[in-house]
């Protein structure tokens, strides 16, 4: 089973629209966020690290949600 362009170019600015939100929200409430490097995003599955008033780092794997009609 293959993906078509159409689906994949969707699911990307779906996922990146995602983490626009995550870092506008994570530095709303004060959080420090690092973009990872591509091969720890690969690897790790770590997309940002965050860290707060000198506390962290932590690694996050931002998913975006899934819709009922998605699926």
């Amino acid at each position: 089973m293959s993906v078509s362009r159409q689906r994949y170019a969707y699911s990307k600015a779906k996922g990146k629209d995602s983490e626009l939100r995550f870092v506008s929200s994570a530095k709303a409430l004060g959080f420090d966020v690092v973009k990872s490097s591509a091969d720890v995003d690969i690897f790790f599955h770590i997309d940002y690290y965050l860290t707060y008033s000198g506390k962290g780092p932590w690694g996050v794997d931002v998913k975006r949600e899934s819709t009922s009609d998605e699926i």
